[in-house]
């Protein structure tokens, strides 16, 4: 068991996890300190990689998802850098939800996109060793679906049973989006862009349709 690769990829996942959860116990370390979250997340990627080397040839094909990677990123700047001047945004406040993506803090951008290089280097090597073992697609497609569910799950231990919900509901949708977009492509890149689109969205959206509008905004600047 020791010797197969799945054991060494939950392995080096569930550590690498477990310890940034123990040590983000106050949840500010995205925004206080980005660089060293940014640089934990890609130092984690790597050693996915370094532990099951094929996960880095859907790293390598698809190179313009890599660019509609950045352009994503990119966008998420810009959209959180003029949304506050339009939208005052959500009332509650960030210690009381701890969604990172409700603070508009460009800060926050760069280590969510190395988080996600992490969380996709993990499902693409699951699906990598899935699609050895099972050659018809729908199977590969349901069962990666499924792992990328799972893994979810930890959330309710470790972030409580709100934000696990949260996040294992939109799991249900996005994971057989992820395996599609992966399976149809062969590249982890447009994966990682739909994946941060995503939190772009929900940033928008919660700020789009917080109960303080574009007129209210305008008139506390007055």
């Amino acid at each position: 068991m020791i010797d197969h690769p799945l054991f060494w990829i939950l392995f080096v996942s569930v550590i690498f996890w477990s310890f940034f959860e123990r040590f983000d116990a106050h949840r500010k370390e995205y925004v206080d300190h980005p660089r060293a979250t940014f640089t934990y997340f890609i130092f984690s990627s790597a050693i996915l990689i370094f532990v099951y080397p094929p996960v880095l040839s859907l790293y390598t094909s698809g190179i313009l998802g890599f660019f509609i990677a950045i352009l994503t990123v990119y966008l998420t700047y810009l959209l959180y850098l003029y949304l506050p001047k339009l939208f005052n945004g959500p009332k509650k406040k960030f210690p009381e939800d701890h969604h990172y993506f409700k603070l508009l803090d460009k800060k926050y951008i760069l280590p969510k996109f190395a988080e996600i290089i992490f969380q996709q280097t993990f499902f693409g090597s699951i699906l990598l060793l899935i699609s050895d073992n099972f050659h018809l697609s729908i199977s590969v497609l349901l069962l990666g679906a499924l792992c990328f569910i799972v893994a979810h799950l930890p959330l309710f231990i470790l972030q409580g049973k709100r934000v696990g919900i949260f996040y294992t509901a939109w799991a249900i949708l996005g994971a057989p989006i992820f395996a599609s977009i992966l399976l149809s492509t062969g590249s982890l890149w447009y994966v990682i862009a739909f994946h941060m689109f995503f939190y772009t969205f929900l940033s928008g959206i919660t700020w789009l349709f917080s109960p303080v509008k574009y007129s209210d905004s305008i008139s506390n600047s007055i």
